[in-house]
């Protein structure tokens, strides 16, 4: 940016050059919302809080989203470890669900829905 600004270049050219340089969607608001304040005449001083305000903002959302990710993979093992446990079926299933495959249900195991005789899940060797 500063070769840009030191070649004569007028300086939203530069920071737009800058955000084409630096393919990173934060750096593209940046160049974004300082270019629209420099043209408009808006102090730069609230643009940047409000950015900043932004980024701390998505900065939160990632972290919740990540943590939710984290606890759907730790409940979707948990259950597969109860179902492997159940039908004394191998580690594969586990394995299958962490290459987010979906893994085949053991002949001991049958949920409600797949069951219409029954109401409730079937233990292996039970009746009915």
């Amino acid at each position: 940016m500063l070769a840009d600004l030191r070649a004569g270049e007028p300086f939203t050219t530069a920071m737009e050059r800058l955000a084409v340089r630096v393919p990173v969607p934060a750096v593209t608001r940046f160049v974004d919302g300082v270019v629209v304040a420099v043209e408009r005449g808006t102090p730069l001083g609230d643009v940047l809080r409000a950015q900043a305000a932004d980024v701390r903002e998505q900065h939160k959302r990632d972290l919740i989203e990540a943590g939710g990710r984290t606890a759907v993979a730790r409940r979707m093992r948990d259950a597969a470890n109860l179902e492997a446990d159940h039908c004394g079926a191998s580690r594969q299933t586990i394995h299958e669900i962490e290459q987010g495959r979906t893994p085949t249900p053991c002949d001991g195991w049958l949920s409600p829905l797949s069951s219409p005789s029954s109401k409730w899940p079937r233990r292996r060797g039970s009746s009915g």
